[in-house]
């Protein structure tokens, strides 16, 4: 991802609540933990949102 990316991505985070602080500096190496954890957050978020979202087992 470009710099301008991570920074969009970082922002966005920050404006949809995530409780941990991100910076740039997280996504320098490949940080797939990371990802991962931040993918889940916005799962469970969305279901806050969305209740009759369903996510079927694979």
């Amino acid at each position: 991802m470009s710099y301008r990316e991570l920074r969009n991505v970082v922002e966005m985070m920050r404006a949809l609540g995530y409780p941990r602080i991100l910076s740039l500096e997280n996504f320098r190496t490949p940080n797939f933990k990371l990802v991962a954890e931040l993918l889940e957050w916005i799962v469970h978020r969305s279901v806050i949102f969305l209740p009759y979202f369903l996510i079927a087992p694979m």
